[in-house]
């Protein structure tokens, strides 16, 4: 009986510890971790909504992984080159002040904060519609709004 008794508590050891690394594999990426989140990416896809709405693969402030405040230059540079591919070989590096990437196809701009690889901001011109009813549903009343004069994401001009 006690043998029994035994077994039945090293096989529910064996499930926990199974259970355990199962929840293990299933994290999310995390700011600074080495894996690189998948994102539809695909040419005429486009950026998608970025998560804004979607929250795939993160929603904000994370942009396709990238956390302004916490991501790093390199990071930053990794993930957009997993998920543009030879498309990131198209994007401008900005080396001056303000720093940043500039991809004109896609729509996006990152810039970072003033003399440090920390991503500061992240700008984008969706490829999905967006309407300001879908983002007071998901998001509540704004409480304050951003406006550039040409309607796309700033990028760092010379």
């Amino acid at each position: 009986m006690n043998l029994l008794r035994y077994a039945g508590f090293r096989s529910g050891i064996a499930v926990c510890c199974l259970l355990f690394t199962s929840l293990l594999a299933c994290s999310p990426t995390t700011p600074g971790s080495s894996s690189v989140p998948q994102v539809a990416y695909v040419g005429e896809l486009g950026v998608r909504d970025g998560g804004f709405l979607s929250g795939e693969p993160c929603g904000p402030p994370c942009f396709w992984g990238i956390v302004p405040g916490e991501t790093t230059e390199a990071e930053a540079i990794q993930i957009l080159k997993a998920v543009l591919g030879g498309v990131f070989e198209k994007c401008t590096v900005y080396n001056y002040e303000p720093r940043g990437i500039g991809c004109f196809r896609p729509n996006l701009g990152i810039e970072f904060r003033k003399g440090t690889d920390i991503v500061d901001g992240v700008g984008f011109r969706p490829s999905d519609r967006i309407t300001l009813e879908d983002v007071i549903a998901k998001h509540g009343e704004p409480d304050a709004l951003y406006a550039t004069a040409d309607g796309i994401p700033s990028t760092p001009r010379q």
